[in-house]
């Protein structure tokens, strides 16, 4: 995975560039990224809606659920309108409004919230959805709990390796979801996105070691369907989650006689075959 011209491609995954005509000026850094979630039917869908004439809105990103296929509508160096009217305070006691001046939004594809009808689990816009395709938790700006479109390990794990190359690339310093920055209008990208793991894994080992622990780490792709991971670095160790899917990214973070330890979601660090992960570089 590369940037080029501010602008994603790879190899392995499928990135389009789709110029959108909704943007600003140049971006001021950019030094944050939004996370949000498009709460739509598919990522095609919310590539088309931000591109159509009658829409005041746009953003970098759009990161399918189901396959390695992202979108990207606007330039990095360049504004997208996808923030709205947004104010945060941050830790230090400083204050910002007007986020789209300032950073990289990037929208998950996934439906939302859900409403539970009979077996199945309902969307805005009709479609229905299984209980393993669902998420049950409470907004933190709510307090009642709800039913959610669960994002999959896959997109989590693609999102992961995009916002690493951003952080490279730019002087990101922040990643913040929508919610986060306008909580009286918005709810994504919801309890459902694992915002705290997320924003530690990024920034938490940014450059507090001068880069030692990004620069130590490849990224690879797995190679094979239904790859066994495991507790430790041979066959006599016991599984401990489901198999990865043909071409998920994962995070190489160490090698042992034949065997990569990986990082293949927030949650899950294991063991796996070396045969069947190919390592991809950075750039």
């Amino acid at each position: 995975m590369k940037i080029e011209n501010h602008i994603l491609s790879d190899d392995d995954v499928d990135t389009r560039y789709v110029d959108c005509p909704k943007r600003g000026g140049a971006i001021t850094g950019p030094d944050t990224i939004i996370i949000h979630y498009t709460g739509g039917s598919t990522a095609e869908a919310t590539a088309d809606y931000f591109y159509s004439s009658n829409v005041q809105a746009s953003a970098h990103l759009v990161i399918d659920r189901n396959s390695p296929l992202i979108f990207q509508l606007v330039p990095f160096d360049t504004v997208a309108w996808h923030a709205g009217r947004s104010s945060y305070t941050f830790a230090d006691g400083s204050e910002r409004s007007g986020f789209n001046q300032y950073s990289i939004g990037i929208e998950l594809d996934t439906a939302g919230p859900l409403v539970k009808t009979g077996s199945g689990y309902l969307a805005w816009f009709g479609k229905s959805y299984q209980a393993e395709e669902t998420f049950f938790g409470t907004h933190q700006h709510q307090t009642e709990p709800g039913y959610w479109h669960a994002f999959t390990e896959g997109q989590i794990g693609c999102l992961l390796e995009v916002c690493r190359l951003l952080l490279v690339t730019y002087p990101i310093k922040y990643v913040l979801g929508h919610d986060d920055i306008s909580p009286r209008r918005k709810i994504d990208p919801g309890p459902a996105f694992p915002m705290e793991q997320f924003r530690k894994h990024l920034l938490d080992l940014d450059r507090n070691q001068d880069g030692s622990e990004l620069a130590s780490e490849q990224s690879g792709r797995v190679t094979a369907p239904g790859l066994n991971v495991r507790s430790g670095p041979s066959v006599r160790h016991t599984a401990v989650a489901d198999p990865l899917q043909y071409n998920q990214a994962v995070t190489i973070l160490e090698e042992r006689e034949g065997w990569y330890r990986i990082r293949a979601s927030i949650e899950l660090e294991c063991w796996v075959s070396s045969r069947h992960v190919e390592l991809r570089r950075e750039v």
